[in-house]
């Protein structure tokens, strides 16, 4: 049981790490599109044909789009991060775990 502790909290933090970096990239994108928005909306009001107040809109657009996306990453880290906390403690199934609806794919997680 001890080794299927530390394989869990080992998982789950990695896990919740490759949330963290999704998170990251999001929030990088986010900021390259808002950076752009800024740019298309000053172009749209000297440059004709630039289409720069429809590309702002769509770039704004997109910076909500990413940065919700990046908060969904971080609550699903977090997430991940309880599950290593109850794992530590662990005395058997962690509620998650413990439906029906996981008795067909959990043993594939069984360590041998």
């Amino acid at each position: 049981v001890r080794r299927d502790r530390d394989v869990c909290r080992v998982v789950h933090e990695a896990i919740a790490v490759a949330y963290d970096k999704e998170a990251a990239r999001f929030d990088a994108m986010a900021k390259d599109h808002a950076s752009m928005a800024k740019a298309y909306k000053a172009a749209a009001t000297t440059q004709k044909g630039m289409g720069g107040a429809a590309m702002g809109m769509h770039c704004e657009k997109l910076v909500e789009t990413y940065k919700k996306a990046a908060e969904e990453n971080r609550q699903m880290a977090a997430e991940h991060r309880k599950m290593k906390m109850y794992v530590e403690g662990w005395t058997g199934l962690p509620p998650w775990l413990s439906s029906p609806a996981t008795a067909n794919w959990l043993p594939l997680f069984a360590v041998r």
